[in-house]
């Protein structure tokens, strides 16, 4: 069971980020939108966007994971490059990494996120969903590295 959940790890990450995006964060947002602070648009591109930036990094790293036959979900940190399923998910995680700190540094991208800050907290009456959200990721990834040290 727990190797079955590995095995789809990261289809289940952007699963779930996806449902927080677009079910708990206009929640968040409602208040501000009221207030005239943000706008309904700038709020559906702002989901739209970070939508796309977390979902497609995942099913690129999911489809990888399964085309190269590998369980655990961190099969790019291996340091073995015989693969080139782990050069590929290696190279997605890196251009993943690059682009967000260009989009960050370059592209006023702290300025951006400043403004929608509150849509990325859970608000106080979802105090058990973070409590879940934050467990399944513990094990996700303590099974994940326990998988790789057994080895």
């Amino acid at each position: 069971m727990i190797i079955e959940l590995l095995r789809y790890s990261w289809a289940i990450c952007g699963g779930i980020c996806l449902l927080i995006i677009n079910f708990q964060m206009p929640l968040s947002l409602k208040w501000y939108i009221n207030e005239g602070y943000l706008t309904e648009n700038e709020v559906k591109k702002f989901r739209y966007r970070m939508s796309l930036a977390i979902f497609v990094p995942c099913v690129l790293l999911q489809i990888f994971q399964l085309a190269g036959g590998y369980d655990e979900p961190t099969y790019f940190l291996i340091d073995d490059l015989s693969s080139s399923w782990r050069i590929v998910g290696s190279a997605v995680v890196i251009v993943c990494w690059g682009l967000l700190l260009y989009w960050l540094w370059f592209r006023e991208g702290a300025e951006y996120l400043s403004r929608f800050s509150p849509a990325l907290y859970l608000p106080k009456e979802a105090k058990y969903i973070r409590i879940i959200l934050s467990l399944v990721v513990f094990f996700l990834i303590s099974f994940g590295l326990l998988k790789y040290f057994i080895h």
